[in-house]
């Protein structure tokens, strides 16, 4: 009798284990997937017995709730109208000095390039002639005009007297054309 016992618990035990366990946990996991997924299933469940029990009347409510929301959702429609229109205004008004603010950037821009163009031309008068004129050789020849430009002369005849005549030549031939 004991044996008989034993295997009906072990059968038991057995298919509560491999069974009844494995699926609880995993209507428990799909429970917590569909709620990190934006499901929400205990509302749903519930809603559908609440539907299941008194049809008409959540039909009626629904109704004057969808109607109530609806107004709402057109009223908040029409005010975003309004603030689009009056942004769009405003910023039609603003225009201008956005192009007054873009010029004086311009302005400042390119008051800074002319500094630093400036203080390019002033290292190149500083160095040595040779290390100039190996430095204005590796530049294109409408770089070299614009740095030549700005040098003094004694600066530019040395400079010059140090690259090879080739470039040189094209140098003086475009300082001299414009």
């Amino acid at each position: 009798m004991p044996a008989v016992k034993e295997k009906k618990q072990s059968k038991l035990q057995l298919i509560f284990m491999v069974v009844i366990i494995p699926v609880l946990f995993a209507v428990m996991l799909a429970g917590v997937v569909m709620y990190y997924l934006g499901f929400q299933p205990v509302q749903y469940a519930a809603d559908f017995t609440a539907s299941l029990f008194s049809e008409e009347e959540v039909d009626e409510e629904e109704e004057a709730v969808l109607h109530h929301e609806n107004q709402e959702l057109q009223r908040r429609i029409e005010e975003l109208e309004l603030e689009l229109e009056e942004a769009l205004a405003a910023a039609e008004e603003e225009e201008p000095e956005f192009e007054e603010e873009e010029d004086e950037e311009e302005d400042e821009d390119s008051s800074q390039a002319l500094e630093e163009l400036e203080d390019m031309i002033r290292t190149l008068q500083l160095m040595t002639a040779s290390r100039a004129a190996a430095i204005m050789e590796e530049m294109t020849l409408e770089e070299a005009v614009t740095y030549f430009r700005g040098m003094q002369v004694t600066s530019r005849a040395e400079i010059l007297s140090r690259m090879e005549e080739d470039q040189a030549a094209a140098i003086i031939n475009a300082l001299s054309s414009e």
